[in-house]
């Protein structure tokens, strides 16, 4: 039974729950059992809290820090978990049934026999999460974020949705699969789908790669593995997640290969990011760690060197091309972002509650302009296009929650996002400031204005060199 002295905290509402907890971490507070039906619980930390056999039915725990946190036996039915962190979250038999677990992380989470029905795992990230047994009957796997430690086994699962319509008033979830409706898997055909089995170790960069570090790191594991070892595919996944998938050697151990390559690129994106800042400082530009995220996350030409190196061995004529272009670019998209990232910091927190629920007195012309805004960015270079349909379908979604739900922060943010691609490709189009001005316009019609100027070609950019 849950502890009432606990109980009574949570009753105060989350702002004095949060601050107790921070102020008492020592503490793991016991709600085993409790009921908390449609209980409204953003952003709540419930850090290593014992929730077993706890009912939160239809409740809102979306972006909640559930990490480490006992869900055993629990009724989450139709939560929204959007955005929470679950990682190594105890959800053993769990009812996550029409549960929104969109861009949830669910990384070493314990799921065996929960049930996931109808649920919405779109982005999720489960990364050495436990599934086997899990029912996956109905849900929506759209870019869900798994590697080979992922264990899938045993899955009961008729049938999975694999795409995700935001324009849908009723079922968003598409794609289904087997695609005839009068089919189902058979017995294990779903864990057979989608194990990941390969001899690969699945790298996900969350915010961005440094190319320039991360080519440092696969030199180094080349020279501990062989050159065996090499990538064998690079890809982005919704929410700017990249994924890169390193071929190893049979018969290694894969957690020791992966554990080095984080603790490798670490160490040279450290050692990097500290010359970079020395860089920004002797050009006087401020605010260094705004334009360092900018740069690592609209860094395409470097993906592309990397997938051409990605089927041969790495040169050390190829290695000082790549440094000497990523030296042009770091200075050119430090200088076309400054004045993005110098505004971004002075941008106030949160916009008002009243800005939120006058945004559909003109939902209309959003939507026009958010199509305006899609036909613009049809003209930008693959990965700068692909990056604004994403960041705008991002909006999209959270319009289609009520008022009193939307994150205004977080569509800044994202607005903000927009604005960097739109730097990102300044100059290879002659649409960008067009594409920022109804940027803005959007921000204000949303009730987030964004100080932003326009911005400028660099008259001072080196083009890089061809390999």
């Amino acid at each position: 039974m849950a502890n009432h002295k606990h109980l009574d905290r949570l009753k105060w509402g989350v702002k004095a729950w949060n601050q107790w907890r921070q102020e008492n971490p020592e503490i793991k507070p016991d709600l085993s059992g409790i009921y908390l039906y449609e209980k409204n619980l953003p952003s709540a930390n419930l850090h290593n809290a014992d929730l077993s056999d706890a009912t939160l039915r239809g409740a809102n725990p979306a972006d909640a820090n559930l990490r480490n946190a006992n869900l055993k036996d629990a009724n989450l039915s139709s939560a929204d978990l959007s955005y929470a962190d679950l990682r190594d979250a105890n959800l053993n038999r769990t009812n996550l049934s029409f549960a929104n677990l969109n861009r949830a992380n669910l990384d070493g989470a314990n799921l065996r026999f929960a049930d996931l029905c109808n649920a919405n795992l779109r982005v999720v990230q489960a990364l050495r999460a436990n599934l086997s047994a899990a029912t996956l009957t109905g849900a929506c796997i759209e870019d869900w974020n798994i590697n080979s430690q992922t264990e899938l086994q045993s899955v009961i699962c008729d049938y999975v949705f694999t795409k995700y319509d935001v324009f849908s008033q009723n079922c968003p979830f598409t794609d289904r699969r087997p695609h005839d409706p009068n089919q189902i898997f058979a017995p294990g055909e779903f864990t057979k789908r989608y194990q990941i089995v390969l001899e690969t170790v699945d790298l996900f960069f969350n915010d961005g790669i440094d190319w320039k570090a991360f080519l440092a790191s696969l030199q180094d594991l080349q020279a501990q593995y062989g050159e065996e070892l090499s990538i064998r595919d690079i890809g982005k996944r919704a929410g700017g997640t990249f994924l890169v998938q390193l071929e190893v050697p049979p018969d290694v151990d894969k957690g020791a290969i992966e554990r080095t390559a984080w603790k490798r690129y670490e160490a040279n994106l450290k050692q990097l990011e500290a010359q970079y800042r020395a860089e920004l400082q002797d050009l006087k530009i401020q605010h260094g760690d705004e334009i360092i995220t900018l740069y690592r996350q609209h860094n395409a030409k470097m993906e592309e060197i990397t997938k051409l190196l990605a089927s041969k061995p790495i040169t050390v004529e190829a290695k000082a091309v790549i440094e000497n272009q990523s030296s042009s670019e770091t200075y050119h998209v430090y200088q076309q972002g400054a004045t993005i990232a110098n505004n971004a910091v002075k941008m106030e927190g949160n916009s008002s509650q009243h800005a939120t629920q006058n945004i559909g007195a003109t939902l209309g012309e959003i939507t026009t302009l958010i199509g305006s805004l899609r036909n613009i960015a049809a003209s930008f270079p693959e990965v700068q296009q692909t990056e604004a349909i994403e960041y705008l379908e991002d909006i999209e979604t959270e319009l289609k929650q009520p008022p009193e739900q939307r994150k205004l922060s977080r569509m800044k943010s994202t607005l903000l996002a927009l604005v960097g691609v739109a730097a990102a490709v300044n100059g290879a189009v002659t649409s960008t400031n067009e594409f920022v001005g109804q940027v803005q316009e959007l921000s204000e019609k949303l009730g987030v204005p964004l100080p932003i100027e326009q911005p400028q070609a660099d008259p001072k950019a080196v083009d890089a060199p061809d390999l």
